[in-house]
């Protein structure tokens, strides 16, 4: 082990926490174009103060070693999986296509697999 193991497991804990960054900061520029720099500033600041809350709710006054790790877990994942019902209107979801109506994207989806089915696939001759 000793030193260049701990700085490689750095390094790469270092990417994937950019990586999440780059995830985060990426939506910005979408949630509300016109306010773009309230927005990243909110986006800033609430990622600062959910740092402190973090580590002053899971790590300062629970003594057990492996416990705060599990908690601040299970606090990632929860608002890891808020992403999913995310939507807006004129970007749509992970699971709906843009619009008003949320059905309009699997009805959307429908028609352009039956127009697919319809149409020739070329042959590679």
């Amino acid at each position: 082990g000793g030193w260049p193991v701990a700085l490689v497991a750095l390094i790469c804990f270092s990417i994937c926490v950019n990586a999440a960054e780059g995830t985060s900061y990426g939506i910005v520029p979408y949630m509300i174009p016109q306010d773009l720099a309230i927005v990243s500033a909110t986006v800033g600041a609430g990622g600062t103060l959910g740092a402190v809350i973090a580590t002053w709710s899971f790590y300062k006054s629970i003594s057990d070693v492996l416990l705060p790790f599990k908690l601040h877990a299970c606090y990632v994942m929860f608002w890891a999986l808020t992403v999913l019902p995310m939507r807006w209107d004129h970007l749509g979801s992970m699971w709906w296509r843009p619009g008003n109506n949320k059905t309009a994207g699997v009805e959307g989806a429908s028609a352009e697999a039956a127009s697919a089915k319809d149409t020739p696939v070329a042959s590679a001759a």
